[in-house]
């Protein structure tokens, strides 16, 4: 587990990103299999509690991940987000999820609050991410912070977005909230 250095920047309006827990393995996995979510959303996973745990528990051993679980101001859970693959230029994004019961503000702004993060508090220049061809919605939304489309394959398209383009578009993204 990375060290948070500002907590205070994972806190927004709706929404708090905090540290995952082995505790949160349930509710991961079945947010992860959920039919609605699975279908092509996300990759496959195995139906296997212990798993999740263990990944979990890796989790917490590497120094250069963030794996947030993303709350209401109620505390319910409500969906994950990470960063990743940290490169001396570049912080990967991904593993975003959000539960059903989420509202589209609470998405959004679990996003923002990690992308925030990532460039604000860990101060990286651009950040890394692809998505599944078949998602376009979330397709749709990353074109609105104007990223750039880098490299694709037969399933995923590969982006990046600059803090400049984050910092150029962050006002739109918070007049959605």
């Amino acid at each position: 587990m990375a060290f948070i250095s500002n907590p205070k920047a994972l806190c927004g309006k709706y929404v708090t990103l905090r540290e995952v827990n082995e505790s949160d393995a349930r509710f991961i996995l079945d947010l992860r299999l959920n039919p609605e979510k699975a279908r092509g959303f996300v990759r496959p996973i195995e139906n296997n509690l212990q798993k999740q745990i263990d990944y979990i528990r890796h989790y917490k051993t590497l120094s250069d991940e963030w794996y947030f679980l993303i709350e209401a101001k109620t505390g319910e859970r409500l969906g994950v987000i990470s960063i990743y693959d940290l490169r001396p230029d570049s912080f990967g994004a991904g593993r975003w999820l959000m539960s059903d019961n989420a509202t589209p503000q609470q998405v959004i702004e679990g996003e923002l609050l990690m992308k925030n993060y990532g460039f604000n508090v860990l101060g990286y220049p651009q950040m890394h991410f692809d998505v599944l061809k078949n998602n376009k919605k979330v397709l749709k939304f990353h074109y609105l912070w104007d990223a750039t489309q880098v490299d694709e394959n037969e399933q995923e398209i590969f982006f990046i977005l600059s803090k400049e383009n984050f910092e150029k578009n962050k006002s739109k993204i918070e007049r959605m909230l």
